[in-house]
């Protein structure tokens, strides 16, 4: 394959894997292999469009100028793209031309010296739910599972067929609400991200003399380990007592498949509504939810930065927080969350 047979369609793991040592398919190669998940296919995206624009313009993907950067900046503006989309477009393709300096491929990075996007946070449409509203949404989730847990009791000793049956669907719907409320208590109480949340094993969970705990990969591909409020504790224990399961994916569909972002934001959707909030707020708006929450209850910047588990403080001034390590503001959430 040659540099010009590399194409926006054909930008796929197999496609660039046999690209041989094509210089712009091994430095998309070598740049997309550090990441996985919603994270890779996003930085995909972004590059798929770089390319677009660098042959539109016949230019060399590692062979661009800075001032053909520029351009490529001021060409999102005209498009009317968002403020943070091209911060993101671009900071993936300084991210890209970064690593290919580190390889030898290009001399230096052209990206160095351009003048970054700025994102004017005041004016980001960022939805996320307020203290008071995932105080709602948890009592709600934890309201349907009490309402189960009677209709069961009072099932349990059913004599006809039909008792029967009711009793079964009732354990059946039981079991939904439980990894509901589970769910939800997780990703509020914690702030993790909705991949990670996904990814979780039952084995994942640790529970010692020293406190309980979660290993996950996070963004990045770094092992983590995460403490749980007692309450969270309970939660997922409970979860994994009426599962059943002993091994394997901790949260799952109907068909016992690993959930997916879109299974997550249907929980958050469905349980919103049944309090009356009828905005889409996306699984993100959870983690920017754990994030205000925190700030508002008293936890400090560094230690939201430890909560959301960023390298970088700057990513933790995004989320619009205040100005202890993750453990402190995680407590806090919890403690709200739990009266």
């Amino acid at each position: 394959m040659g540099a010009h047979d590399t194409t926006p369609e054909t930008l796929t793991a197999s496609a660039i894997l046999a690209a041989g040592h094509d210089p712009e398919a091994m430095a998309i190669a070598t740049f997309l292999a550090r990441y996985t998940g919603h994270t890779k296919q996003n930085y995909t995206t972004d590059l798929k469009h770089y390319m677009r624009f660098c042959r539109s313009n016949g230019l060399g993907m590692l062979t661009v100028e800075r001032g053909h950067l520029e351009i490529y900046i001021r060409e999102m503006e005209l498009a009317g793209y968002a403020e943070s989309t091209i911060a993101r477009r671009f900071g993936t393709v300084y991210s890209m031309l970064e690593y290919a300096e580190i390889d030898d491929r290009i001399p230096k990075n052209p990206a160095r010296k351009v003048a970054r996007p700025k994102v004017h946070s005041d004016r980001q449409k960022r939805p996320f739910f307020t203290l008071a509203e995932a105080i709602s949404i948890i009592n709600r989730a934890r309201h349907n599972v009490t309402v189960l847990d009677a209709r069961a009791e009072q099932l349990a000793h059913a004599v006809t067929a039909v008792d029967r049956r009711r009793y079964e669907q009732t354990l059946r719907m039981r079991r939904s609400a439980v990894q509901d409320f589970t769910l939800l208590h997780l990703m509020f109480d914690t702030g993790m991200r909705v991949g990670e949340v996904c990814s979780l094993d039952v084995e994942s969970l640790h529970v010692g003399h020293g406190g309980a705990w979660l290993n996950y990969i996070r963004k990045g591909g770094n092992l983590t380990r995460i403490d749980l409020p007692a309450d969270v504790l309970m939660s997922v224990v409970r979860h994994n007592e009426i599962s059943g399961r002993k091994t394997g994916p901790l949260f799952v569909t109907r068909t016992g498949q690993r959930i997916h972002r879109s299974n997550v934001q249907w929980v958050i959707t469905r349980v919103a509504r049944q309090v009356g909030i009828t905005r889409h707020v996306p699984p993100h708006g959870v983690r920017r939810a754990h994030a205000v929450a925190a700030e508002q209850l008293g936890a400090s910047e560094s230690e939201l930065q430890g909560s959301l588990q960023h390298v970088d403080p700057r990513t933790t001034q995004i989320y619009r927080v205040g100005r202890k390590k993750g453990s402190v503001a995680r407590m806090l959430v919890a403690e709200a969350l739990a009266t």
